[in-house]
């Protein structure tokens, strides 16, 4: 018997309610998704008409996406192959790929008319939703005539790990790779129940665009679903119904490799590199371990897994073979999000597609499999807001924004030739609103500008410092704390009782500062307060070379 089981034939009248219903139950959905995104702490929705000046986007790799965007549209250029506002003056050739550059540049342009200049913040800050919302329409519309598949279009819309992949003021790659992975994980669903030719196409398409956004995460599901179809037999995963996906998926990789070049670096490969590495990767939150019994995986997953359980172990028992073989993604997602936490987006997403392929056929188990996944739902909404809406950073008060706008005038005639020497976490941010280039950087590949800005604020001697700031053309210093510095910094040796940092940092007197510094008037204090940090400091030109 085909899966899932046809419905009877209705009356027409009777089918078009059922469809108004569904096409009903479907928006409802989506708009919970899309709001809970867009949460702000403390005074609910964030309007669509928001001030594009006022967003501060999630992290320091946002900011390095949205200067590549600006770089597309300012110069034209449509694949940004080096990063020259990042280690700076050597820059940086990094894995970032085009793709979610083109979908931001065009949403930019579709609202340049209505935002003007803020068009651009807004367009990174809401791609994010966007994507998410897509993400939703490709499951709902693959699993069409599943009856599970409102649960698993719930699960997308509330899980907090797929919230904060696609959160509002989040444009990163892996909000673009949600949906490929998931279109990719349905269609191939869909080819191992019933194999087409539209859905072995939209396989290899969905297999080459996320292959195209990032060669890491995409290839290791490829990998798995390759032994989920093999153990099934070779036959149907190169029956000639997947060929025209095979040649979509070649194509479209030959196309990114013409573009791209795939620059592809590996940090941990020398010992010295090794070693910086694990120590900027402890400061990456989606680069931690998290064990089994961590209350964070179980918040992902466990509520939901519990629900569908019982429906896991019946296909096991005596499903179709295709859901008991498909199953075993979910425990080797588990295995890699324990691994690493930015798996964890695509372990959420296999516990939502898991749903469609084991959902009961009698209405008895089914209103018990709804009870029980709407009690889930329920649970997770609730913690999802709690865990997402606390860390949305987007408004910025009008004395920062005034402080920015006096300040980057100031700085503008240094662009091109000098640059700004802030911490590693601070730099990509401060680039993008300066637009002056930073000498460390959000990257692992700026970790040598990272570094160096370290050896800055550790320097014992003036000398040692100019040093520095002469071999990377630094104009200006954000200086912080040094308990701020201590936090994530790269060079695990105790900071010496006479650092600079101790001198540039201090909120007592400025008086002992070297003589190539000047403290920036304060306007530039509050520049720096938006960024956490204390002070600016100018180098006096006399000192700047050429």
């Amino acid at each position: 018997m085909p899966f899932p089981v046809p419905p009877p034939e209705l009356p027409r009248g009777r089918r078009v309610l059922r469809r108004l219903a569904s096409l009903a139950g479907f928006l409802a959905l989506l708009w919970l998704g899309f709001a809970l995104r867009c949460l702000k702490p403390g005074d609910g929705f964030i309007s669509p008409a928001l001030d594009g000046a006022n967003i501060r986007f999630v992290d320091g790799d946002c900011y390095a996406r949205m200067t590549r965007v600006r770089q597309v549209l300012e110069t034209g250029t449509l694949v940004i192959r080096h990063h020259d506002f990042e280690n700076f003056p050597i820059g940086t050739t990094p894995h970032t790929t085009a793709p979610l550059d083109w979908l931001i540049a065009l949403l930019t342009l579709l609202l340049r008319p209505v935002y003007g200049a803020e068009a651009l913040d807004l367009a990174g800050a809401w791609i994010g939703p966007i994507l998410a919302a897509v993400t939703m329409a490709i499951v709902w519309i693959a699993f069409c005539a599943w009856p599970g598949r409102w649960a698993a279009v719930a699960v997308i819309g509330v899980s907090p790990i797929l919230v904060h992949g696609t959160v509002l003021a989040r444009p990163d790659h892996q909000a673009l790779l949600i949906p490929l992975l998931a279109l990719a994980l349905a269609a191939e669903i869909r080819s191992a129940t019933a194999p087409s030719l539209r859905w072995g196409v939209a396989a290899g398409f969905a297999w080459g665009m996320a292959l195209w956004v990032s060669l890491y995460e995409p290839l290791i599901l490829l990998a798995l679903v390759a032994t989920v179809q093999l153990r099934r037999g070779p036959g149907r995963w190169w029956s000639r119904k997947r060929v025209p996906g095979w040649i979509t998926m070649g194509f479209i990789l030959l196309v990114a490799l013409g573009l791209e070049g795939w620059r592809v670096s590996l940090p941990w490969a020398e010992p010295a590199g090794a070693a910086q590495f694990a120590r900027w990767s402890h400061a990456i939150g989606e680069l931690a371990s998290l064990p089994p019994w961590s209350p964070t995986l179980l918040l992902w997953g466990t509520p939901l897994l519990i629900a569908i359980g019982p429906l896991l172990l019946r296909s096991g028992w005596k499903g179709q073979r295709t859901a008991r073989i498909w199953c075993w993604l979910l425990p080797a997602t588990i295995a890699l999000t324990c691994w690493q936490v930015r798996w964890g987006y695509f372990f959420a997403l296999a516990t939502a597609l898991a749903i469609p392929l084991v959902w009961p056929r009698k209405r008895l188990w089914q209103w018990a499999a709804a009870f029980a996944v709407c009690l889930s739902i329920g649970y997770v909404w609730r913690r999802s807001i709690d865990e997402n809406s606390s860390a949305r950073r987007v408004v910025i008060s009008p004395a920062q924004l005034a402080a920015r706008e006096i300040l980057a005038a100031t700085w503008t005639r240094e662009q091109g030739r000098h640059g700004i020497l802030a911490p590693w976490w601070l730099s990509a941010e401060i680039a993008y609103r300066t637009r002056l280039p930073g000498v460390a950087g959000s990257s692992h590949q700026s970790i040598p500008g990272a570094i160096d800005v370290e050896k800055f604020f550790r320097a014992r001697s003036d000398a040692e410092a100019f040093t520095i700031l002469q071999r990377r053309r630094v104009a200006f210093v954000v200086a912080l704390d040094e308990s701020e510095l201590e936090q994530s910094r790269v060079d695990p040796a105790p900071l010496p009782p006479d650092a600079l940092v101790r001198e540039l940092g201090s909120n007592r007197a400025a008086r002992s500062v070297p003589a190539f510094l000047r403290l920036e008037p304060r306007d530039a204090e509050l520049l720096t307060r938006s960024f956490t940090a204390n002070r600016v400091y100018s180098v006096d030109p006399a000192y700047l070379s050429p």
